[in-house]
């Protein structure tokens, strides 16, 4: 019997490691050889979601993310937006080569972050709303087309809850946040490291 709380304790912290992995699957280019920081231009993404905003919410927050890594330099969305009406790209995943390149070059970026988001809602799930979040995002530079980094991440708000309801999320905007957070984490830092 007196051993009974230390093998909670033990159960508890082996649990909450299990859930800690971000989960995130990715590709990254290992020669990324640039200057610091890399200026990105953070294209909308296509939201096949029911969620209606939700893609713009997410690429502000994937810009946000990145300037707080401090190696990535987001091209200011007011200055991407204008030029992708002017050159009518409406769909940022589906651009050509030679499209990437034009914009790259008008925005002075180094690269190009396009990406869809799949799910961003809630369904029900043992009779309670679990929000679902699904993203893919890539970043390729534009004048080789080359992929520098590529991610998937889906995630529910019940995917870490390990005992008594701790890691269960609850909010679809915090999971986004978590789902951009995890992502971008697993970019390449600029200057060839990993």
């Amino acid at each position: 019997m007196r051993r009974l709380p230390g093998m909670i304790i033990a159960l508890t912290l082996l649990l909450g490691s299990a859930g800690c992995g971000s989960g995130v699957r990715y590709y990254r280019a290992r020669d990324l050889v640039a200057h610091r920081p890399l200026r990105v231009a953070v294209l909308p993404l296509t939201n096949q979601s029911a969620t209606e905003g939700a893609g713009d919410a997410l690429r502000l927050a994937i810009g946000q993310e990145m300037l707080r890594r401090g190696d990535y330099r987001p091209v200011p969305d007011e200055q991407v937006n204008p030029l992708l009406a002017e050159m009518r790209i409406r769909y940022a995943d589906r651009m050509s080569a030679e499209q990437a390149q034009e914009l790259a070059r008008r925005l002075g970026a180094d690269a190009l972050l396009v990406g869809v988001l799949e799910t961003y809602e809630y369904r029900e799930m043992d009779g309670e709303k679990v929000p679902l979040v699904s993203l893919h995002l890539r970043m390729i530079e534009p004048e080789s087309g080359r992929v520098l980094w590529a991610a998937d991440h889906h995630r529910a708000g019940n995917d870490h809850e390990f005992l008594l309801g701790l890691g269960l999320e609850r909010s679809l905007a915090r999971l986004g946040q978590k789902v951009v957070h995890e992502m971008v984490a697993t970019l390449p830092q600029p200057g060839g490291g990993s």
